[in-house]
C-alpha cells in the first residue's frame, strides 16, 4: 500500500545509507551532480520523501569517495539460510522470503531508474531487437561498466540462490511495470534462429535459470503467472524467485511458459538475471 501521509514525511531508518550508496555510484561514474529526473524518481519509485538536507547530499556530491557501507556487501556475500518455499519440483521453481534487505532494493532501483527505457523483444525476422505491444515496460540493464561492490553483491546472492555462480550470468536488468504494463506469455530459453541467438548459444550455451527479486510494495497486480504448472507469485519487497529453464539434457524446458500479468495500480519493479551454461 502506498504510505500515508504521515509516513510520507518522515525518512526510513535506512535513508541515509541509500543516500550514501546513490553518492558512491554518482562518484564511481564520475559524474559530478544527480539529475532532477533521478531524485524524482528516487522519490516515487521508493514513496520516500527526501529530508530538506537532500538537494544539499546530492547537488553536487562531494569531491571525494563517500564511504561504502561496505559491511552491506559483505552481508549480502556471506551464506545465509533463507525461509523457501518449493513451488514446483520439476521444473525447480522456489521462492525465498527476504533475500534482500529493503535498504539494497531500495539502492537498485534507485540507481538504476536513469537507465530505464522501452523493453524491446528480438524479432530474429529483423535480427534485432524492437518495441511490440507483446512486452510493455520499462527495462534498465546494468552492464559491467556501471556496477559498485554492492551490485556485484547482489549479482553473487541472486547466482547462488538459483545454484550457480554469478559469472555464469547475463547483466542485471531492472523492470518497471506502469500500470496496464503487461509481459505476454513467453521463455526466458533461447531457441536456434541460424543467426545472433545461434552464435550467442554457441559461445555461452542455453540459459538455465532466472533469478527475480521484489524490490517494490506499492503496486497490485502484476503477479508471475506459469500457467502449464498453475502456478504463480507476487511475493513482497526483498523476495527472490528462482526457477530453471531447461530440461536435464540442456534442451527448453516448454513447461517454463510464463508471463507477467498486467499491473493494475502503482509501479511494479523487479530485478532479472539470467544464467547460462558458462561463463
Amino acid at each position: 500500500m502506498p504510505p500515508t501521509e504521515a509516513q510520507a514525511t518522515q525518512s526510513p531508518p535506512y535513508f541515509g545509507e541509500v543516500c550514501k550508496l546513490v553518492r558512491y555510484r554518482l562518484w564511481r561514474a564520475k559524474k559530478p551532480t544527480i539529475s532532477r529526473e533521478h531524485l524524482t524518481r528516487l522519490r516515487a519509485n521508493l514513496s520516500l520523501k527526501p529530508p530538506p538536507s537532500l538537494s544539499a547530499l546530492l547537488f553536487p556530491i562531494t569531491k571525494h569517495a563517500p564511504p561504502l557501507p561496505e559491511s552491506l556487501a559483505d552481508r549480502l556475500c556471506q551464506p545465509q539460510e533463507l525461509v523457501g518455499e518449493t513451488l514446483s519440483d520439476s521444473p525447480a521453481i522456489k521462492c525465498r522470503k527476504n533475500a534482500f534487505p529493503e535498504v539494497v532494493c531500495d539502492y537498485l532501483a534507485a540507481g538504476a531508474a536513469p537507465l530505464l527505457k522501452p523493453a524491446e523483444i528480438f524479432d530474429p525476422g529483423l535480427g534485432r531487437t524492437r518495441q511490440d505491444p507483446y512486452r510493455q515496460s520499462l527495462v534498465a540493464t546494468l552492464p559491467d561498466g556501471v556496477m559498485d561492490l554492492v551490485l556485484w553483491a547482489i549479482k553473487d546472492r541472486m547466482a547462488r540462490l538459483a545454484g550457480a555462480s554469478y559469472a555464469q550470468g547475463e547483466p542485471l536488468s531492472m523492470l518497471a511495470y506502469r500500470p496496464g504494463d503487461h509481459y505476454k506469455s513467453h521463455y526466458d530459453y533461447l531457441s536456434d534462429d541460424d543467426g545472433i541467438a545461434s552464435d550467442d548459444l554457441a559461445q555461452r550455451g542455453q540459459r538455465i535459470a532466472t533469478a527475480l527479486i521484489r524490490l517494490n510494495q506499492e503496486f497490485t497486480g502484476g503477479d508471475t503467472v506459469f500457467p502449464r504448472l498453475e502456478t504463480r507469485w507476487s511475493g513482497v519487497r526483498g523476495d527472490a524467485l528462482t526457477f530453471t529453464n531447461t530440461l536435464p539434457d540442456l534442451r527448453g524446458d516448454p513447461r517454463t511458459l510464463h508471463k507477467g500479468e498486467p499491473v493494475e495500480t502503482g509501479m511494479k519493479i523487479l530485478v532479472s538475471f539470467w544464467l547460462r551454461e558458462h561463463a
